[in-house]
């Protein structure tokens, strides 16, 4: 099936070009595939090699005793967001974004993208329906929610686009009257939805499905929430791993063990962290990308990346040994770039001395705990 908009003198140039290319493609008849795909567990982890994770509640629409997808789902999902999760999770436990809303043939979602944590997020999902209960919310804050949602529906749309939006709606059978539904049902949304809203999350979290993708050492450390636990791509869990030369009575453990088990900072060796090393430009700044969403155990690509930012030193490298004052340099530069007010320390005599791997874990781990 070709779909084309356009004028009527380039619907003529197309059509022939449309059909000639139509005409290559292999005629035969397609038998129905039949899948026999494995059900996934509705209570499944799932460990990757990755410091974070993406922690999920997800339910269809039957499951929520809805008979489908209502437009004023986007208003209340969109307030529960802005009125608890977002203060509760991104504000109170990290998490870099949570999104909650409802898919038109899917269902409603909760799902936190790049997220420090496993039980605290969960317990926040089960506390939805008892706070939205508690919730008191007058028309004109709804109202406010109401016209963002209302106003991606009325946004006009270019002559070409809403031409091939029409047309590609007919073919997937949306009525050209299914806009005008969502509006109404949105104009219906009142305080008393709000009602119905902690009804409908406490089905959520009974009857969805809840998922975690992330880390060994993470999922481990909460198996109880989980029925089914993948581990396919053999990730290993950093938080059982031994280094040799970090013992528990060494000055820096805990701060070596945080940023070795958060992919922060890469071991030397196979078995030993290398804490007495000289450190480099690559394990700071190959740490600052892991925190801004970069990958792990890449110090080139992290240096050429934040460069750009001027955090990296003129002239430095990856592979640049770093002194004391150097670090100074390169925190406080990163600390502007992302709105941190970090000071350096005043020249002294430490300022042009090696800084150790040891060393710049422990400072590397004040501002991850910060």
């Amino acid at each position: 099936m070709s779909v084309f908009a356009g004028n009527e003198n380039s619907i003529a140039l197309n059509r022939p070009l449309a059909d000639a290319f139509l005409e290559k493609l292999e005629k035969k008849d397609m038998d129905c595939v039949k899948y026999d795909l494995p059900v996934p567990s509705a209570r499944e982890a799932l460990i990757a090699d990755i410091n974070v994770q993406f922690n999920n509640v997800i339910a269809d629409f039957d499951s929520l005793d809805l008979e489908g997808y209502d437009a004023s789902l986007d208003a209340v999902t969109t307030l529960v967001t802005d009125t608890f999760l977002i203060p509760q999770l991104r504000d109170g436990y990290g998490v870099y974004t949570p999104w909650n809303g409802a898919i038109d043939g899917a269902g409603v979602y909760m799902i936190t993208y790049r997220d420090p944590n496993v039980r605290e997020t969960f317990e926040v999902y089960a506390s939805l329906p008892e706070q939205i209960a508690a919730l008191s919310v007058d028309q004109a804050t709804l109202d406010g929610y109401i016209l963002n949602a209302y106003s991606a529906l009325a946004q006009g749309s270019g002559e070409l686009t809403g031409a091939m939006a029409a047309a590609v709606n007919l073919i997937d059978g949306i009525g050209q009257e299914k806009t005008l539904e969502y509006m109404q049902q949105l104009k219906a949304v009142t305080p008393e939805s709000m009602a119905n809203a902690a009804e409908l999350y406490q089905k959520l979290w009974d009857n969805g499905v809840h998922s975690t993708a992330g880390s060994a050492s993470a999922i481990n450390a909460n198996t109880d929430l989980f029925d089914v636990i993948l581990n396919p791509f053999n990730a290993q869990d950093a938080s059982q791993v031994t280094l040799s030369d970090v013992t528990e009575d060494y000055e820096y453990y805990e701060a070596v063990r945080t940023v070795y088990e958060n992919g922060l900072m890469v071991p030397a060796s196979d078995d030993a962290f290398g804490v007495d090393e000289p450190a480099t430009v690559g394990d700071l700044v190959g740490a600052f990308y892991v925190m801004i969403g970069g990958p792990a155990g890449n110090p080139e690509e992290a240096v050429a990346y934040l460069g750009q930012f001027g955090i990296v030193p003129d002239g430095a490298e990856a592979g640049t040994e770093m002194t004391h004052g150097m670090s100074d340099q390169i925190f406080v530069a990163f600390g502007e770039a992302v709105g941190l007010p970090l000071e350096a320390d005043e020249p002294n005599e430490t300022t042009d001395q090696i800084i150790t791997r040891g060393e710049l874990a422990d400072q590397i781990k004040m501002l991850w705990d910060a």
